[in-house]
Formats: structure tokens, C-alpha cells, sequence
């Protein structure tokens, strides 16, 4: 009897034990399936940065680029621009809004020659932005780029060791990139493309004139 008078207070304890929710899953598929279902989405109007009904390139997407030019912690100075380049397509809703080879902009953020007693070169890049084929400026992240060279082997072991002079002679190498490096850069944030969907193939056109217009008249003869 006292076995059964339990098995009944278990039951009832059991019947008003809570169920919790299972936890939501977190999202699935790559950044560019996520993207791709963003733009596609045509509720989704309030975007940072965006005029509802526009397209954009959202932010945290990543594409590669290449140095044009070699760089050389020797020749570059602090602020000096630097030329990068498109390696791919990126296409937005099927259509190319910066083709590939387009070219972009990095600064030289820090620079430093190698130097005497086996000071090894310092140089620094931070890319900046690339332009749509509209002319939008696309920001990059600040994610720096570091080239750092190498110190002359027990150079600064041994300067105590000999004159000022000829410590000076014993030089570490310059920090470089050759022409073609190549990075991943990551738009900074949300980009408005300052036009509807429908109108984005006309905007995009890579045939249509561009550029300052002006109108001369013809000098009478």
C-alpha cells in the first residue's frame, strides 16, 4: 500500500515538472549563403546605413586583392599611397559592381629602414577602400598588413662587444612585399549602392560613359 501511495506522488510530481524550449539553432550555412538571403529578403528594409529598398554590399564581407607595386620599408615613407588590385568579380544580386582588377587604396601606415647594429626593417599597410563601378566607395577594415625583417645574426649581441662604428656596418634587412602579395580585405560596413534591385544591372553597366561632362561651343571661324 505504501509502495502504491509513492508511485502516485511521483506521477503527480512528474505531470507538473516544467518542459523547457529547445535552445534555437544557431545560423547555418557560409557568411556568403547569409548574404545572399539578406539581399534576396524583400522585408528586410532596415539596414544601417541603407536607404530601404536599395542594395548593398553588407558589412564583414571578404574578397582578395594584390599589391600592384613592390614595397620596400628601404624607399616607402609613412603615408604614402598604395595601389591595390581586384582579383575577382564581386557580384551583388548577379550583377558585377567592382569587376575584377579594379584598383583600390591602402596607406602605408609605418615604415622603418633597416638599420645599424642589425636593426631589422619595419613596414606597415592598412587598406583602405575600392570603388563600385558607379563610383561607390567601399571602407575596408583597418586589418594591417606587417612585413618585418630580419635583424643581422648576433648583431646586437655583440655591439657591446665592438666600436660604434663598426656596429653601424652590421645591418639587419628591410621589411618588403613583392608586386602580386596577396591579402584578404573585409568591407567595414554596411555599403548603399544608391539604387533599387530593378535598376542595378542599368547602374552597374560597365559600357556606360562616365566622367566630367562638359559642353564647348564651337569657335566661330
Amino acid at each position: 500500500m505504501k509502495k502504491t501511495a509513492v508511485l502516485v506522488v511521483l506521477c503527480m510530481l512528474l505531470s507538473v515538472v516544467p518542459v523547457f524550449a529547445a535552445p534555437e539553432e544557431a545560423p547555418q550555412g557560409s557568411l556568403q549563403d547569409r548574404i545572399a538571403k539578406i539581399l534576396e529578403d524583400p522585408t528586410n528594409t532596415q539596414v544601417e546605413k541603407v536607404v530601404p529598398g536599395n542594395v548593398y554590399i553588407p558589412a564583414e564581407v571578404k574578397f582578395e586583392v594584390e599589391l600592384v607595386n613592390e614595397l620596400s620599408s628601404k624607399k616607402c615613407k609613412t603615408g604614402d599611397n598604395v595601389d591595390l588590385r581586384m582579383l575577382d568579380n564581386l557580384i551583388i544580386n548577379g550583377v558585377i559592381v567592382v569587376p575584377k582588377g579594379t584598383i583600390g587604396r591602402a596607406t602605408v601606415a609605418d615604415a622603418r629602414k633597416a638599420g645599424g647594429l642589425g636593426r631589422k626593417g619595419k613596414l606597415t599597410v592598412t587598406p583602405l577602400w575600392i570603388k563600385t563601378v558607379n563610383g561607390v566607395e567601399v571602407p575596408f577594415k583597418a586589418d594591417e598588413f606587417k612585413s618585418v625583417g630580419r635583424s643581422d645574426g648576433g648583431a646586437v649581441a655583440v655591439a657591446a662587444a665592438i666600436s660604434l662604428v663598426g656596429g653601424i656596418f652590421m645591418k639587419g634587412t628591410n621589411a618588403s612585399y613583392p608586386a602580386g602579395s596577396k591579402f584578404v580585405v573585409e568591407v567595414r560596413e554596411n555599403v548603399d549602392l544608391n539604387t533599387t534591385s530593378d535598376k542595378l544591372a542599368a547602374v552597374m553597366d560597365m559600357n556606360q560613359v562616365r566622367g566630367t561632362q562638359i559642353q564647348v561651343a564651337v569657335a566661330a571661324q
